[in-house]
């Protein structure tokens, strides 16, 4: 008989530790699901300032070049005197032109940069080890991953030491570009990572 509750009791517990193994996996779902969406809002909103930017250029161009064609109109139908104080205003004109648009552009070139840079919404927070790291996204949420397919030694091992070190100038602080494939048995997330480019 107590036999028959002890197996009772321990279908139960079974059942009760399978029920929150699967809200586990529900929950870890809907966050990494939040990181993506997170990440894809991210990516939209420098993509619309790049195009934002990128018209600013086009329109910059075009009244420079509407500019230069109305005074190119202008200096046809005046005398040599006037046209040379035109040609004058011309070439000051061209040069304003050419300034805003230099200053549109780098405004282009930068913004083209933290687009490239932002679309990693990772960046390693801190190593623990050769083979071990944490990063963080751009909501504050921190995540364990241990690095797949690389097996370094432990702190307390010959090399240990390096490794970390190794790992710290590649990657601390930087952002990264994380592919996950699953999860070990103390919870980190087994995943390539690269810096982003």
């Amino acid at each position: 008989m107590k036999t028959r509750w002890a197996l009772v009791g321990l279908g139960l517990a079974c059942c009760l530790v399978l029920g929150a193994y699967g809200t586990w996996i529900v929950l870890d779902s809907a966050a990494e699901a939040a990181k993506r969406a997170r990440a894809d809002a991210a990516q939209a909103q420098a993509e619309a300032a790049a195009a934002a930017m990128q018209q600013e250029v086009g329109r910059a161009l075009y009244e420079a070049g509407a500019g230069i064609q109305q005074l190119a109109d202008d200096l046809r139908a005046q005398s040599a005197d006037r046209a040379a104080r035109d040609r004058a205003e011309a070439d000051r004109m061209v040069r304003e032109a050419d300034a805003r648009f230099e200053v549109a552009l780098e405004g282009l070139r930068s913004t083209t940069e933290r687009v490239r840079a932002d679309r990693s919404p990772y960046r390693v927070r801190r190593v623990i080890d050769g083979d071990t790291l944490e990063i963080v996204d751009n909501g504050g949420i921190r995540t364990r991953v241990r690095l797949r397919r690389i097996d370094a030694p432990e702190m307390d091992e010959p090399g240990g030491a390096e490794a970390k070190a190794g790992l710290e100038a590649r990657l601390l602080g930087k952002r990264v570009k994380v592919t996950p494939y699953a999860r070990d048995r103390y919870g980190r997330l087994i995943a390539d990572v690269e810096p982003a480019m």
